[in-house]
This record gives structure tokens, sequence and C-alpha cells, in this order.
């Protein structure tokens, strides 16, 4: 989400994820990181989508890994409710502020580095039934 060049994308592509979306609604943005994707012949394991969170989330779609890093003048407690359906694994938040509660994910780690935070979620149902 919020994915700008794309580049933590190509990361996980790079050490093996077979597959990433990238989410951005900066045209710019937007082209940069497809061209990027096809310069490095990634097309095939990286989609790139142009859109507003949250009109641009697929509907029925289950991601193993969700990272968000939106602008920290942003309130990302709705989207992340959005997203929490979606999430079947780690849900990561990047921000500055107190990490945010929301329905239906659980805080399971934080981690700061200087004055960004990194929140990991999980989906509550899923930590309930294990």
């Amino acid at each position: 989400m919020y994915g700008g060049s794309g580049v933590l994308a190509i990361e996980a592509v790079s050490r093996g994820a077979m597959r990433a979306t990238v989410f951005d609604r900066d045209p710019k943005a937007v082209r940069q990181c497809m061209a990027l994707v096809e310069r490095l012949g990634l097309r095939g394991q990286i989609r790139v989508r142009k859109g507003t969170v949250p009109k641009c989330l697929p509907t029925g779609s289950r991601f193993d890994l969700i990272f968000m890093d939106p602008p920290y003048a942003l309130e990302p407690l709705k989207v992340l409710e959005l997203l929490a359906p979606m999430c079947a694994g780690v849900l990561v938040l990047e921000h500055r502020d107190e990490a945010p509660e929301p329905k239906g994910l659980m805080l399971v780690d934080s981690r700061q580095y200087g004055d960004t935070t990194l929140s990991f979620y999980r989906e509550t149902a899923a930590l309930q039934s294990s």
C-alpha cells in the first residue's frame, strides 16, 4: 500500500516472494514503478495498480504479507480495518505516532527505528483459531 517506487515489492520478490502487488495513487510513482518492473523483467511477478486507497483495494483477495507505508499525516485506522479481512499472514504498518488498534487485527510486535515505528499485526480470527 502506498508503494511509491516499488522497491520493497522488488526486494520481496528477490528474496523469494512468488508475487507482489504495488498500489499507489500518484501517476508519476506508478509510471516509475512500472518502468522499473519492466527493466528488471519482473512484470510476471509484480503487478502495479494505480488508485486511491481504499478504492483500489481488490475485493476478495488475501495477502500473506501487507506492507503499508502511508504518508505520516494520514490516519491509517480505517484503511487497516479494510485490510484486516485481506490479511492471511502479517500486516506491517510504518508510522510515527502510537500504533492504532484496528478491529480485526491484533498488534503482535512493534519495532522503533529513530522516529519511525514498524508495527506488526495479524488477523484476530487467525490468532484465535491457533
